[in-house]
């Protein structure tokens, strides 16, 4: 007796299905995000930047023993920094400091394992800084080779900081700023 008509298309659905799961690409880092949400020229060379970053915290890459907001540029300077620290829905720690050449803030986990229940763990950082940077590398996973854990954020010029966004969310210039 041969096998019904369909049965050969239902093998090939079926076979199709699998190797889909087995060759579905995955990306590391992928749902986490950090976005420049203001830049505010704060006088006496001081400029405040504000950034909403999410940290992918259950992910392919496992959770992050750190995380940073890196300022690329020479005489870039850190002056303050909130929150100092970042905690987990666990009440895991992450505790920020200044480090590197003064240029970079980084939240650590002192301890083994840090543990949260959601994919996701998001936060609203300000930073202040003296200098001017060229652009702002957000690590959103300590050390992890893939290029999706490293956020960059190129800066503009200068005379467009001034802290304002179009509906397109492109920086506008200050004068256009001035009118929202």
């Amino acid at each position: 007796m041969y096998p019904p008509k369909h049965q050969p298309h239902l093998l090939k659905v079926f076979m199709f299905v699998i190797l889909s799961v087995f060759y579905n690409k995955v990306n590391a880092c992928d749902e986490s995000s950090a976005d420049l949400v203001s830049t505010v020229d704060l006088g006496g060379g001081q400029t405040q930047y504000t950034f909403d970053i999410c940290i992918e915290m259950l992910g392919l890459e496992g959770i992050p023993d750190w995380f940073s907001v890196d300022f690329d540029g020479a005489g870039v300077n850190v002056v303050s920094f909130t929150p100092p620290t970042v905690t987990t829905s666990s009440g895991d720690i992450f505790t920020g400091a200044i480090i590197s050449a003064n240029d970079e803030v980084r939240w650590t986990f002192p301890g083994v394992f840090p543990a949260h229940n959601s994919n996701t763990m998001c936060f609203t950082s300000v930073i202040v800084i003296t200098g001017t940077p060229t652009a702002i590398t957000v690590n959103t996973h300590d050390d992890y080779p893939d290029a999706d854990c490293h956020i960059v954020i190129s800066l503009p010029p200068p005379s467009l900081q001034c802290g304002c966004r179009n509906h397109l969310h492109h920086w506008v210039r200050c004068d256009e700023c001035k009118r929202k």
